[in-house]
């Protein structure tokens, strides 16, 4: 199960979680399934992380951002305005090691 924040078949967010649940099923030839849920379908809009957190989905496709209240450092797993780009975020998350702050941000939330 994969929830999102985004109403169902909301353009570009909600149809890329939807399209990315079609790519994994083809390139899995079938062994992968992926249920898109949209906000509001099966828990509340913003309530992706808990539902994750507590097994009730196993993916949300969301912004960190939202998660702010649960740990102000999220903010820094989105992409904002005035922030790094794409390249530099991916720069810093997988040759700087954002990605294991991410991971050690997460942990205590069975994420």
């Amino acid at each position: 199960k994969m929830v999102t924040t985004w109403p169902p078949h909301f353009p570009i967010l909600g149809i890329g979680a939807e399209k990315f649940a079609e790519w994994v099923d083809q390139m899995s030839e079938g062994r992968l399934k992926i249920q898109v849920y949209g906000g509001g379908e099966l828990i509340p809009p913003l309530e992706g992380f808990d539902a994750v957190s507590q097994g009730v989905a196993e993916m949300c496709h969301g912004a960190a951002y939202y998660w702010a209240g649960k740990a102000p450092a999220t903010q820094f797993f989105a992409g904002l305005p005035f922030g790094m780009n794409a390249q530099q975020q991916n720069a810093w998350l997988y040759s700087g090691g954002g990605l294991a702050l991410w991971e050690e941000l997460y942990e205590p939330f069975n994420l």
